[in-house]
């Protein structure tokens, strides 16, 4: 057993029986024509189910059970929770083709796969009162996954499991996840954690996008205008994306997901139209605007509302940081690429250097943000160093 769960053991039982109770009143098996299991999942032979579980503040989250069809129903196999990034949900695990989509890939190597979809994406369920058009729908960033989304979900899994999870987060997924740990809202419920893609620190991302919302306060900009849904297929999106290039005739629009992510050397852009059908979805402007203030601010550090406001929220002039010294050592594997505009080699060494443990790393020089999520040699150069991983004895 390993000695880092030895002092949790008592507290993390008690938690995770509490945890379960919560998740049976508050989940249940939804019923959703056209959701990630009829148009990823069902068609290519394996079992899959939705759920819908409550957040405490009103959120109606969908998440998916995905097996084969061999292995449906048991619960002897591990399960894998996995958590997509910003502007994606779920279904982003599952755009390539079936050898290699990640979920897929583990549901063949024997894994009970859990798909976790944040409170706005297109995949979850809407809010109790709150609608789309609405202010409140929107008010919400990385602090309030780490409180409430990421919990529920991964209490999800243990109430149908009984079982902790391998955790793996693509992007803001990594982030969120760091910042549970950080918080301890998540540690019971976790064992092996794979971070692709980890944007947690963000003082030096090379990303068009992220520079320009931080060093330009165009995040403020949209706050100020009362935008509070941010979709770059929506005109107030395309609009700030030219806006951003600061050329009239650049039409930043035209490429996106370079302008967020940094160039990218494997995608397959005979599917981009495939991609762009799901992609991307609608964030929260207030999102945008926390990944901005971490940026101008060279900190991992919680949503600030303004000197007054955080008085009251934190009982500080600033908002705290996320202490990463305070992360447990846990067995980690961090998955990041050479050309990544926002998962930035240079950040992740700082983060690095800010735990007090080494996670194993696999370095890809030539890998941008989405080639560790949807690139064409995936399942040759990342997923076996997954699987490895995970299938790893605990110590």
């Amino acid at each position: 057993m390993r000695r880092y769960i030895i002092p949790q053991m008592l507290v993390a039982a008690l938690v995770m029986a509490l945890s379960w109770l919560q998740c049976s009143v508050r989940a249940a098996t939804a019923s959703r024509p056209g959701g990630i299991c009829e148009i990823f999942v069902l068609p290519r032979g394996y079992a899959c189910d939705e759920r819908q579980v409550q957040t405490d503040d009103g959120f109606l989250l969908g998440v998916q059970r995905v097996s084969t069809k061999a292995q449906s129903g048991t619960t002897s196999r591990k399960p894998v929770f996995l958590y997509h990034g910003m502007l994606s949900g779920g279904e982003s695990w599952l755009l390539n083709e079936r050898d290699n989509s990640l979920p897929l890939v583990l549901a063949d190597a024997g894994y009970d796969v859990w798909i976790g979809n944040t409170r706005t994406t297109d995949f979850s369920y809407g809010h109790t009162t709150a609608s789309r058009g609405d202010q409140e729908f929107w008010d919400w960033s990385t602090d309030d996954l780490v409180a409430h989304d990421l919990p529920i979900m991964l209490q999800l899994v243990y109430a149908g499991t009984n079982q902790t999870a391998h955790f793996v987060g693509f992007s803001q997924g990594t982030q969120v996840a760091v910042g549970g740990f950080v918080e301890g809202h998540v540690l019971p419920y976790v064992d092996r954690v794979v971070l692709l893609a980890p944007v947690v620190r963000v003082d030096t991302i090379k990303s068009a996008m992220g520079i320009a919302a931080g060093l330009f306060l165009v995040d403020q900009m949209m706050l100020l205008a009362r935008i509070w849904e941010f979709n770059a297929h929506l005109q107030s999106g395309e609009k700030l994306l030219n806006t951003i290039c600061g050329y009239p005739n650049a039409h930043c629009y035209d490429d996106y997901i370079s302008t967020f992510t940094g160039a990218n050397c494997c995608l397959n852009e005979t599917r981009r139209g495939y991609y762009e059908e799901y992609e991307t979805q609608s964030t929260a402007t207030k999102n945008l605007a926390h990944f901005a203030q971490q940026y101008r601010t060279n900190s991992f550090a919680k949503y600030d509302y303004g000197w007054w406001n955080n008085l009251f929220r934190y009982h500080s002039l600033s908002p705290p940081e996320y202490d990463l010294r305070r992360i447990p050592a846990m067995p980690m594997l961090l998955v990041y690429g050479g050309t990544d505009g926002l998962a930035d080699a240079d950040d992740v060494q700082l983060f690095l250097k800010s735990i007090t443990f080494s996670p194993q790393e696999l370095f890809l020089p030539d890998y941008g943000h989405l080639d560790l999520l949807v690139g064409t040699r995936s399942n040759v150069d990342i997923y076996p160093t997954v699987l490895d991983f995970l299938a790893k004895p605990d110590a």
